[in-house]
């Protein structure tokens, strides 16, 4: 399917207004899709989904996405132990880790447009998210933002984890 990269999602870090990205089934997979934010693609686009979106029960997708994270945190910390300079692509997809582990967590989709504002209303959320998040987004190549990335990413998984066992009682 062909889509429009909805207003929501439009953010200079991930994408420009007006551009158009093939969706393909196989790229299901949020992690592995070449698309950030593949199911929020899907759902403010208004294209058909059969099955639930991931943050209408984010448990399972938070800990298969922190499992990814490692893998890519790895791979980043490599490269700057050889000397290589961070990888555009790599730092996009672990703040978009991060942007889908907030915002699932807190039981939304993705909002990239005012995202500060919407983060700022979220219940669960690590110290001086905003602030972190925008230091990051303005250096994203950096390795004071690689390693504030993984910290943020670290800090949110145990917040929401916490707040999933005390919701639970």
């Amino acid at each position: 399917m062909d889509i429009i990269i909805p207003n929501e999602l439009v953010h200079p870090v991930f994408y420009s207004q007006n551009t158009h990205v093939f969706l393909r089934e196989e790229d299901l997979s949020h992690l592995a899709s070449p698309h950030y934010f593949y199911y929020e693609l899907v759902y403010y686009s208004g294209e058909k989904y059969e099955d639930s979106f991931p943050w209408q029960d984010p448990k399972p997708y938070l800990k298969e996405m922190v499992d990814d994270w490692s893998t890519l945190q790895e791979t980043i910390s490599n490269q700057i132990k050889q000397g290589e300079k961070v990888l555009d692509n790599h730092m996009k997809k672990g703040i978009s880790f991060l942007f889908m582990l907030v915002f699932w967590s807190n039981k939304t989709p993705v909002i990239l447009d005012n995202w500060q504002k919407h983060m700022e209303s979220l219940e669960i959320k690590a110290f001086n998210l905003c602030e972190r998040v925008e230091f990051i987004l303005l250096r994203p190549t950096s390795y004071h933002s690689f390693i504030q990335l993984g910290e943020l990413i670290k800090e949110q998984y145990k917040h929401a984890v916490k707040h999933f066992v005390i919701e639970k009682r």
